[in-house]
């Protein structure tokens, strides 16, 4: 389902890490792992994904401030997707306001996440 799909995710919890990985590598995709938004950049900087996975609290830097550094500072266009417990109200627009494309919240289903994943990657490569 996600053959060849490059993903970053930004997690610093190892739980959800490992639930991640066991999902990516059902459907085929190649994932590395960023424990705060700063690993992430540092990540990004070394090499091209096809989306980013955020989670919002993280330590030394959270989900919404590096997106914004991604944006802005990176002038990167790689697709975001948070991912997040649902904390506050205005989350899903906090995000959006940061430059993310899509917010996803903790529980969620594996299939759900993937079709968003597999949507959001073809939308922003038409000729995958």
């Amino acid at each position: 389902m996600l053959d060849s799909v490059t993903i970053l995710v930004a997690e610093d919890n190892l739980l959800n890490q490992r639930v991640l990985k066991f999902i990516f590598q059902r459907v085929n995709a190649s994932v590395k792992f960023a424990l705060t938004g700063k690993e992430a950049i540092d990540l990004l900087e070394q090499e091209p994904f096809d989306i980013i996975l955020m989670d919002l609290q993280m330590p030394e830097m959270d989900g919404l401030t590096a997106t914004k550094h991604i944006r802005q500072t990176m002038k990167n266009t790689t697709p975001i997707v948070a991912i997040t417990a649902g904390r506050f109200a205005d989350e899903n627009e906090l995000c959006l306001e940061a430059g993310m494309n899509a917010c996803v919240f903790k529980p969620f289903e594996a299939d759900s996440l993937c079709a968003l994943i597999k949507n959001i990657v073809s939308n922003n490569n038409p000729t995958s």
